[in-house]
């Protein structure tokens, strides 16, 4: 039997040739209703018909049928997975009447339509089980009273979430989903947001910077320039694109920039001809995710209103590759000089530009955050581009900007990404959400604080916290090795390598 979705909650049973083909769709089935079942009732069920799938493979085509399912007979032989007790009456019926040879009757389809009935009780179940506010612990609760707030501390969540990304995530994205009346607008069935987002976070990687923290920051930080104006400029359908974008624009981002995907020829730049890379594979990820019935968030959306937010999501997450920033902010700024009040302009190319400057927006907004967030941010990103230019270096590549260990520039570096990339970005925003002023406010008083640590040296800077983790061990472990020629130094001089440590020697800077 083959189970085809035809609507929201209606199916289409269509006969199958060949008694294989019964049991590989049967297997299926299974596979599907396997992968969101949490009762050990139902688990202990659905291994038991799998028991019997199984064995009925292994006979190919030939007539059988178990003891255990015959009337009046004695188990014997071919008997259920240990500790399982038999099939009722109706399973054995159905099992008799759709995996043997032996039926007088391969058309009667009653207890076809009975199983069929029960199978989709068992898929209703992956729509329920969704979400509880109440669940939660005061402390979440309390920090999500703020989720609208530019101070929220995502840090500080998922510390309140046990240190689960995934926790703190769920909770997060559906108290937002819910202050958007995403869930009644557009069917989004809580339960699959919840399994959405738990897949999500598990298909983030372990890195300082491009995590699930990291997204769930963004997507927070939309949420903020929603609620402070920018809701005024988007209709429900972009707003939702936006959001989901935030959630998805760096999925399974693996700690490294387009250049060097497109320079080491890996299988994302082969598979995307070297064309934004990573936000390309973020997107294919993404949307392969949401085509599983049990994470398909957006299911519901009729062919129009899909269209609507995939446009959203895949032009904004395009643009969120930084080699597009100023292409982005020069379309912008040439839109805004010839429409002015964008709420007049009804072309979704343009609200889509719109919706790309503010993700683009929520994903460099760390330095416009309090002074101890963006610190740490800074840190986490550093870390990041440092072990990026540890790989070049094995690999004897040209080392990129910012990424070379034995040439720390953390303040400089910040001060020059807040004036030339992060504030001329926000002055923009400005003019879609005037009411927020906290980000150009923090963004002035960190160039001064970041300007006056220039002068600080590189003991200095990691006892604040600002020099990358376990910098000091980690460059030392690395000078060790290129002592020993175990890894080639592609740097520009070895007077670079020699000046980041007072201590090192003349003779070890020359074999450097």
């Amino acid at each position: 039997v083959d189970l085809k979705r035809l609507s929201k909650s209606h199916y289409q049973i269509r006969k199958i040739s060949s008694e294989k083909s019964n049991i590989e769709q049967a297997f299926e089935i299974l596979r599907r209703l396997e992968l969101s079942q949490t009762s050990s009732k139902e688990r202990q069920d659905l291994a038991f018909v799998r028991s019997i799938f199984v064995t009925l493979l292994r006979q190919d085509q030939q007539s059988f049928l178990p003891s255990y399912l015959m009337d009046d007979m004695p188990a014997q032989g071919h008997s259920p997975q240990e500790g399982m007790a038999p099939p009722p009456a109706v399973v054995k019926n159905w099992l008799r009447t759709n995996f043997s040879q032996t039926q007088n009757d391969p058309e009667n389809m009653v207890i076809v339509r009975q199983a069929i009935s029960a199978f989709k009780g068992l898929l209703k179940n992956q729509d329920e089980g969704g979400f509880c506010v109440e669940d939660l612990p005061q402390e979440m609760k309390d920090m999500l009273e703020k989720r609208a707030s530019w101070d929220f501390n995502i840090f500080d969540f998922i510390q309140a979430a046990g240190g689960s990304e995934k926790v703190g995530g769920v909770a997060l994205i559906h108290m937002i989903f819910e202050d958007w009346g995403f869930f009644e607008k557009f069917q989004v069935k809580p339960c699959r947001l919840k399994r959405f987002v738990e897949t999500v976070v598990d298909h983030y990687y372990d890195n300082p910077y491009h995590r699930a923290t990291h997204v769930l920051d963004v997507t927070q930080t939309i949420h903020v320039l929603l609620s402070h104006g920018l809701k005024d400029w988007l209709n429900d359908l972009q707003r939702l694109g936006l959001i989901v974008a935030g959630l998805i624009h760096d999925l399974e981002h693996d700690g490294l920039s387009n250049i060097y995907h497109v320079k080491t020829f890996s299988a994302r730049a082969l598979a995307h001809n070297d064309v934004s890379p990573q936000e390309n594979h973020h997107l294919v990820t993404a949307f392969t995710l949401m085509k599983r019935r049990e994470l398909g968030i957006l299911n519901e959306l009729d062919p129009p209103s899909f269209s609507v937010v995939r446009g959203v999501i895949v032009r904004a997450v395009l643009f969120s590759d930084m080699s597009q920033h100023f292409k982005l902010l020069e379309n912008f700024k040439t839109l805004s000089e010839e429409k002015g009040d964008l709420r007049e302009a009804y072309d979704s190319k343009d609200i889509e530009l719109v919706c790309s400057l503010a993700l683009h927006a929520a994903d460099i907004s760390n330095p416009g955050k309090s002074f101890p967030l963006a610190k740490k941010w800074a840190q986490k990103v550093m870390t990041e581009f440092m072990n990026q230019g540890d790989k070049e270096r094995e690999r004897n590549f040209s080392i990129s900007p910012m990424c070379d260990r034995f040439q720390p520039a953390v303040p400089d570096s910040q001060c020059g990404f807040i004036k030339y990339v992060v504030k001329p970005t926000f002055v923009f925003m400005n003019k879609l959400v005037p009411e927020l002023s906290a980000p150009l406010l923090h963004l002035d008083k960190n160039i001064t604080t970041w300007e006056g640590l220039r002068t600080k040296s590189l003991e200095e800077l990691e006892e604040m916290g600002v020099m990358p983790k376990d910098y000091k061990q980690s460059t030392a472990l690395l000078r060790e090795k290129l002592q020993q020629g175990s890894v080639l130094d592609s740097s520009s001089s070895s007077s670079s390598l020699s000046s980041s440590s007072s201590s090192s020697s003349s003779s070890s800077s020359s074999s450097s």
